[in-house]
C-alpha cells in the first residue's frame, strides 16, 4: 500500500528523494506479487522481475529478504496506522475515545488481514518479529509518527507538540500487536482507546492552563 501522500519529517535530499522511490516500487511489486503466490514461493529473482530492477540493487537497498519483508509489513503498518487515524478524526462528533476505538479497529482487521503478514505471523517466531521490527523500523515509525501527529494536530489543535509524544506511542503500541493479533479486535481496540484517551484529555487541561 502506497503512502503517497505521506509527509517526511524531513526536507529530503534527490538522491534520498530516489532512494525512496525506488524502495516504494519495490514494495509495491511484493505487494502485486503476494496475491499470486505465497511470500514462501516468492524470490527476489521474482520481484526484481517485477519491478525492473536488478537483484543486486534490492539487497542493497533490503539487505535480505527478510528485510524486504520487514519494510513490506512496517510500510503497510504505518500506511494503515495514519488513514485510519484520518478517517475516524474526520468523523463528524466523534469524541476522543470513539477516534481511538475506531482508528485502532481498523489498523487490527487491515493489516492482520493482509496476506503477506498472515504469511509471517504462520511462520516465524513472533518474539524474533518483533525484535527484527523494533531494529529496523525506525524510518517507517518517524514517517508514520509525523503524519499522525499532523492529524491528531488537526483534530485536536489545542494540544500542539503533545500530539508527537501521542503519536509515537500510538505506533509503536500498534506495531507490536503485529506478532500477537489480538483474538478480538473490538476489545483490544476499546482497551487502547481507554489508554491513549486521558493522554488526549490531559493535553487539553495542559494547554488551557498556559
Amino acid at each position: 500500500m502506497t503512502n503517497s501522500h505521506a509527509d517526511t519529517p524531513h526536507a529530503m535530499t534527490y538522491r534520498d528523494a530516489r532512494t525512496a522511490l525506488r524502495a516504494q516500487t519495490v514494495l509495491d511489486a511484493v505487494k502485486e506479487l503476494i496475491t499470486e503466490t505465497d511470500w514462501a514461493n516468492l524470490s527476489v529473482s521474482d520481484v526484481a522481475k517485477r519491478c525492473g530492477l536488478s537483484r543486486q540493487t534490492i539487497y542493497k537497498e533490503f539487505g535480505s529478504r527478510t528485510g524486504l519483508m520487514n519494510a513490506y509489513i512496517l510500510r503497510l503498518a504505518s500506511t494503515v496506522i495514519t488513514e485510519a487515524a484520518a478517517h475516524e478524526s474526520s468523523a463528524k462528533g466523534a469524541d476522543v475515545f470513539e477516534t481511538f476505538k475506531g482508528g485502532f479497529e481498523r489498523y487490527f482487521t487491515t493489516v492482520v488481514a493482509d496476506p503477506l503478514v498472515r504469511n509471517v505471523l504462520g511462520e516465524s517466531n513472533s518474539r524474533e518479529l518483533v525484535v527484527r521490527i523494533t531494529a529496523h523500523g525506525e524510518q517507517f515509525i518517524e514517517i508514520a509518527a509525523h503524519n499522525l501527529a499532523r492529524i491528531y494536530r488537526e483534530r485536536w489543535p489545542e494540544i500542539g507538540n503533545l500530539a508527537d509524544t501521542l503519536a509515537t506511542g500510538v505506533v509503536r503500541v500498534s506495531l507490536s500487536y503485529l506478532a500477537t493479533p489480538p483474538s478480538d479486535p473490538t476489545d483490544a481496540a476499546e482497551t487502547l482507546a481507554q489508554l491513549f484517551t486521558p493522554y488526549v484529555h490531559w493535553a487539553r487541561s495542559q494547554a488551557s492552563e498556559v
